[in-house]
């Protein structure tokens, strides 16, 4: 387990967040408190609270802001990354031209009989060929929209300032998929349980980076994704950039909702 100095003022921000937090979510497969099913897509959505939390990192080697305090309204997240599967059944429910959201180079989706389809094998793995633009377009199909930036970090840590979304045990093959797990591939969704958020989130460290908006406005990514070869790259508090027209194997996204879905 990683020591942690935390700077002046850290533990005062950790006690405010404390005070909203809610009750710990599970850390192992099935529905947590308040989970529902969104019919359309049958994604679950996890109910994460209004209220402050911890964001950022104390490490000064990192282009991160300090710890600091970010407050959220109430909102309703995925609780995994959006799959191939899914992904194929809205490209069926367009009309037009699909092909702003897709990106051809990166494998997942396979064209049958004039419908899409996951790649064999494929249907629960994330969906990685998806563009900024079909990100975007997905998550107003369901009635939602990306995370911001701040609210895919309390999803993914909680009010309590962990370092990664199970804590602060240094990461290794068992809670997430990345270098370390050894598959040189993304997992099907959900397949380290031992690495849920505090409210039952999974996969929010590793498998495949997710999109973000962020107030400077599209092309961030956060959580790490199955080709990071770093344990502090699965920090809940990472990120980077990548581009709206095109995809990677290793980029994919999840959606938010101000509602729940309706049963």
């Amino acid at each position: 387990m990683r020591a942690r100095a935390l700077r002046p003022g850290t533990a005062a921000l950790l006690a405010c967040a404390a005070c909203a937090s809610a009750p710990p979510g599970p850390t192992a497969p099935g529905a947590g408190p308040g989970e529902r099913v969104r019919a359309l897509d049958g994604m679950p959505v996890i109910p994460v609270p209004a209220g402050p939390f911890v964001s950022g990192d104390e490490r000064p080697d990192l282009d991160e802001p300090e710890p600091h305090r970010e407050t959220t309204g109430a909102y309703w997240i995925d609780k995994y990354e959006v799959t191939n599967g899914q992904f194929a059944r809205f490209l069926d429910a367009q009309r037009g031209d699909v092909s702003p959201f897709l990106d051809p180079t990166v494998p997942g989706l396979v064209r049958e009989g004039g419908r899409w389809a996951a790649a064999p094998g494929r249907e629960r793995h994330p969906v990685a060929a998806a563009t900024w633009h079909g990100a975007v377009a997905y998550a107003r199909w369901i009635g939602g929209r990306l995370p911001t930036d701040i609210e895919w970090e309390k999803a993914a840590r909680g009010t309590d300032g962990r370092s990664y979304p199970w804590g602060e045990e240094t990461p290794d093959g068992t809670f997430c998929n990345f270098l370390q797990a050894g598959l040189d591939d993304t997992s099907p969704v959900g397949s380290f349980p031992k690495g849920a958020s505090p409210y039952g989130a999974m996969d929010m460290a590793g498998n495949v980076y997710e999109r973000v908006l962020t107030a400077r406005g599209p092309g961030s990514i956060r959580s790490g994704g199955f080709v990071c070869p770093m344990a502090w790259q699965m920090r809940a508090s990472d990120r980077c950039g990548y581009a709206l027209d095109r995809s990677h194997p290793s980029v994919g996204f999840r959606c938010v909702m101000d509602a729940p879905p309706r049963e």
